[in-house]
Protein backbone atom coordinates (compact mmCIF):
# COMPACT_ATOMS: atom_id res chain seq x y z
CA UNK A 1 0.00 0.00 0.00
CA UNK A 2 1.43 3.26 -0.86
CA UNK A 3 1.61 6.21 1.52
CA UNK A 4 -1.14 7.89 -0.68
CA UNK A 5 -3.36 5.31 0.02
CA UNK A 6 -3.06 4.80 3.34
CA UNK A 7 -3.25 8.32 3.66
CA UNK A 8 -6.41 8.65 2.15
CA UNK A 9 -7.64 5.35 3.92
CA UNK A 10 -6.44 7.35 7.23
CA UNK A 11 -8.31 10.51 5.75
CA UNK A 12 -11.58 8.55 4.97
CA UNK A 13 -11.25 6.90 8.68
CA UNK A 14 -11.23 10.40 10.08
CA UNK A 15 -13.94 11.46 8.70
CA UNK A 16 -16.71 8.58 9.63
CA UNK A 17 -15.19 9.31 13.04
CA UNK A 18 -15.80 12.76 13.24
CA UNK A 19 -19.38 12.25 11.59
CA UNK A 20 -20.46 9.64 14.18
CA UNK A 21 -18.57 12.01 17.18
CA UNK A 22 -21.14 15.11 15.96
CA UNK A 23 -23.98 12.81 15.32
CA UNK A 24 -23.80 11.76 19.05
CA UNK A 25 -23.18 15.42 20.15
CA UNK A 26 -26.17 16.53 18.64
CA UNK A 27 -28.08 13.39 20.24
CA UNK A 28 -26.94 14.03 23.74
CA UNK A 29 -27.59 17.84 23.22
CA UNK A 30 -31.16 16.32 22.51
CA UNK A 31 -31.53 14.21 25.39
CA UNK A 32 -30.48 16.73 27.51
CA UNK A 33 -33.00 19.41 26.64
CA UNK A 34 -35.42 16.78 27.51
CA UNK A 35 -34.36 16.07 30.69
CA UNK A 36 -34.42 19.87 31.25
CA UNK A 37 -38.06 20.36 29.46
CA UNK A 38 -39.56 17.03 30.81
CA UNK A 39 -38.39 16.66 34.37
CA UNK A 40 -36.24 20.74 35.26
CA UNK A 41 -32.99 18.53 35.38
CA UNK A 42 -30.09 20.07 33.86
CA UNK A 43 -27.36 17.35 34.75
CA UNK A 44 -27.15 13.63 34.59
CA UNK A 45 -26.58 13.87 38.61
CA UNK A 46 -29.99 15.90 39.18
CA UNK A 47 -31.85 13.38 36.84
CA UNK A 48 -30.20 10.35 38.59
CA UNK A 49 -31.32 11.86 42.08
CA UNK A 50 -34.76 12.23 40.60
CA UNK A 51 -35.07 8.85 38.96
CA UNK A 52 -34.32 7.34 42.10
CA UNK A 53 -36.89 9.35 44.66
CA UNK A 54 -39.34 8.28 41.99
CA UNK A 55 -38.06 4.41 42.37
CA UNK A 56 -38.59 4.72 46.16
CA UNK A 57 -42.10 6.41 45.78
CA UNK A 58 -42.91 3.38 43.04
CA UNK A 59 -41.88 1.01 45.39
CA UNK A 60 -44.07 2.74 48.08
CA UNK A 61 -46.79 2.85 46.14
CA UNK A 62 -47.03 -0.75 44.78
CA UNK A 63 -46.39 -2.10 48.52
CA UNK A 64 -49.71 0.27 49.52
CA UNK A 65 -51.01 -1.18 46.52
CA UNK A 66 -50.58 -4.53 47.82
CA UNK A 67 -51.41 -3.97 51.26
CA UNK A 68 -54.57 -2.41 50.00
CA UNK A 69 -55.65 -5.25 48.02
CA UNK A 70 -54.95 -7.72 50.53
CA UNK A 71 -57.91 -6.31 52.67
CA UNK A 72 -60.26 -6.00 49.58
CA UNK A 73 -59.30 -9.50 48.94
CA UNK A 74 -60.32 -10.30 52.74
CA UNK A 75 -63.53 -7.64 53.03
CA UNK A 76 -65.33 -8.91 49.64
CA UNK A 77 -63.17 -11.39 48.28
CA UNK A 78 -66.20 -14.20 48.98
CA UNK A 79 -68.38 -12.12 46.54
CA UNK A 80 -66.51 -12.71 43.95
CA UNK A 81 -66.08 -16.59 44.01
Amino acid sequence: MSTLEHYTELKEKVGSLTADLNKSRGRLEELTNQLTKKFKCSTLKQAKALLSKLQQRNEENQEEFKERLAEFEEKYGNQFE
